[in-house]
């Protein structure tokens, strides 16, 4: 190769070099522009009342709930209610055979109208006996006889007077009436028998008002305002989506034995258009009455996990518009839509509430509020 070539040659090669650094130096040139910053969304901690609540499993009953029965013995011979029946106050629901007691009744005003008859002769024979003796035409013993006959027949028109108004009120007594106003909850009777004094033949229930009881765990009770008319939330499984307020009615300040807990009873009174009937399961939401706590909550898009798996937030820096990843400690849920954080944030620091799932250490963050 002659030295014409050889020079031509190198030649080549330099330009061939020189055309691929200045092509090579764009392309790192293009490389090092920093992307776009990404957008997101920051807000400071919302400052919220903290109230915990408790809830426990409660069973409906009626306010008012009766095992009737007669207060004398007798044969049954009319059944007028039945279970389901709405009565009111005063309506018959029983009637028993009432020839016994309406013969007695009978005997009874005849003896006294006998009594009678005979207390009336012996007050006038006092009374005459009174004048004789102002007289001194009759002795001290005449005249205390007198008296003594006059009071005697008036103690027993009395005693009959009582026998009698005690046989009719058992003749009222073989018609078994309503006691308010309620619901036949079934009869445990059947016509034509005998029944005995005390005997429950039938049942029923006021649910005009209910009752929800519940049972309280010992390192509850303790947090709770046990005031009467204090407010509870009632659920129930049979009509989701509704609640009901009820009041705290009544309370047992000693524990059961067996389970250690509390019973408290609630009251409402049932709801329109709605049928709430006793022994429905359902579920009583109190809150606690200790000092309210002013704490911080954010947003449940604002926390993600960290490697170890803890709960974690992107804390953003306007500044250097950079975030830094921070772990926090979180409680409960609050509105269903926070979570309350009881360490880990400052109630003036800017939270990554939107995108922090995808922020990268270092990235470069175009912040919205």
């Amino acid at each position: 190769m002659n030295r014409f070539t050889r020079y031509t040659t190198i030649f080549c090669m330099c330009s061939l070099l020189a055309l691929l650094n200045a092509c090579t130096g764009q392309s790192g040139t293009e490389d090092e522009q920093p992307p776009p910053a990404m957008r997101i969304g920051v807000s400071r901690p919302l400052v919220v009342t903290d109230t915990e609540s408790y809830s426990y499993p409660a069973t409906l009953r009626a306010v008012r709930q009766t095992d009737l029965s007669f207060r004398v013995p007798g044969t049954l011979n009319q059944v007028i209610a039945h279970p389901g029946d709405l009565v009111r106050k005063g309506d018959l629901l029983m009637q028993l055979d009432q020839r016994d007691y309406q013969s007695a009744v009978a005997a009874l005003q005849a003896e006294l109208e006998g009594t009678l008859a005979r207390a009336g002769k012996a007050a006038a024979d006092f009374a005459r006996a009174e004048q004789l003796f102002a007289k001194e035409i009759i002795s001290r013993a005449d005249y205390d006889m007198q008296k003594s006959a006059a009071h005697s027949a008036a103690a027993g028109v009395e005693h009959i007077r009582a026998r009698l108004r005690q046989s009719q009120d058992q003749l009222r007594d073989t018609s078994l009436r309503a006691p308010y106003q309620g619901t036949i909850t079934s009869r445990l009777t059947e016509n034509h028998q005998m029944v005995r004094a005390g005997q429950v033949v039938m049942q029923m229930h006021d649910i005009a008002t209910l009752e929800a009881v519940c049972h309280v765990a010992e390192n509850h009770i303790a947090n709770l305002d046990l005031q009467k008319g204090t407010k509870a939330s009632l659920s129930l499984p049979a009509l989701p989506g509704k609640t009901f307020e009820t009041t705290l009615e009544e309370w047992s300040t000693a524990a059961d034995p067996k389970s250690g807990t509390y019973q408290l009873t609630f009251q409402l009174p049932a709801p329109e258009h709605m049928v709430l009937l006793p022994g429905m399961s359902a579920e009583l939401t109190l809150e606690n009455t200790r000092p309210a706590e002013h704490v911080l909550a954010l947003p449940l898009s604002a926390i993600t996990a960290d490697t170890s798996a803890s709960a974690s937030v992107w804390i953003y820096d306007p500044s250097t518009k950079r975030a830094q990843k921070r772990s926090v400690t979180t409680s409960r849920m609050h509105d269903q839509q926070f979570i309350i954080i009881t360490s880990g944030i400052e109630k003036d620091e800017l939270i990554v509430t939107q995108g922090a799932s995808f922020i990268l250490d270092g990235m470069e963050l175009e912040a919205q509020e």
